[in-house]
């Protein structure tokens, strides 16, 4: 048996007091959003669907999908295995960057990014014995987004899209390799009105847990847990799942050991 979804979901122009982090409160493009799936029986050994989303922001400001699946198989009662890998795509042309100082005012500096995601997640669920399971669960994500298209906010609640900000010229904008910064002369007088650091990034992601329950004796247990995490992060901006996840685990791994014992003692 197979179970089928489908939506499709209407978001209208809205106001939004926290996308200029403190800032005023600005009007924000709405969208459509269309979602659906598939999924087969989860009660056989092997099972699994695959899905997806797209969303569509009006104004042409953007859009972004994702597509996600997973398998399970359950082998014997005891062993439960499931993996579920998922990529996204977002390209927003309306995407928040910085809020740099601008003489006595400030600039809101905004930007369109192309942000690639890719994350996968593993389980497993082992019953040794009625008395002794094994637990693991882990997931690496990398993400990488790069920005261009810098506009300033300029009249955040304008009726139309486009009058809500000002588009940075190429002429007005010219990188700093050394501080990693953006400068901007908008008027062409030689002076930088304003700066803001280099938003493009590169984040690298990994938790995993893994559980070992003994019930040595009726309501009495050990617990051991070994829980791993790893993080990095870079400017670069471009996105290549295997060197990225190459990178991921180069990084220096921080390991956590716990045990825990618990004896239940009738008085």
């Amino acid at each position: 048996n197979w179970n089928y979804n489908f939506s499709i979901t209407r978001q209208n122009e809205r106001i939004s007091t926290s996308e200029l982090r403190g800032g005023p409160s600005i009007k924000m493009p709405g969208n459509v959003n269309l979602n659906g799936g598939i999924n087969s029986d989860w009660r056989r050994a092997l099972s699994g669907g695959a899905g997806g989303g797209y969303t569509r922001t009006d104004d042409d400001a953007g859009e972004s999908a994702d597509v996600w699946t997973y398998l399970t198989w359950r082998p014997t009662d005891a062993v439960r295995m499931e993996v579920n890998p998922e990529y996204s795509h977002h390209q927003p042309d309306f995407q928040y960057v910085e809020t740099a100082d601008h003489g006595d005012d400030v600039a809101y500096v905004y930007g369109s990014l192309d942000q690639k995601t890719f994350d996968v997640s593993f389980r497993l669920d082992y019953s040794v014995t009625p008395d002794l399971t094994i637990q693991y669960y882990g997931a690496p994500f990398v993400s990488a987004g790069q920005y261009g298209s810098f506009r300033r906010i300029t009249s955040p609640r304008a009726d139309s899209y486009e009058n809500r900000f000002r588009r940075i010229a190429e002429g007005e904008i010219q990188y700093d390799e050394e501080n990693e910064s953006y400068l901007v002369d908008e008027n062409g007088d030689g002076v930088i009105d304003y700066e803001f650091g280099n938003p493009d990034f590169n984040v690298r992601d990994f938790n995993s847990n893994l559980v070992v329950r003994w019930q040595y004796s009726p309501g009495s247990s050990i617990f051991v847990v070994w829980s791993q995490s790893r993080f990095g992060f870079s400017p670069d901006g471009s996105f290549n799942v295997r060197d990225d996840m190459n990178a991921l685990f180069d990084v220096h791994p921080h390991n956590v050991f716990l045990i825990k014992v618990n004896r239940w003692i009738n008085l």
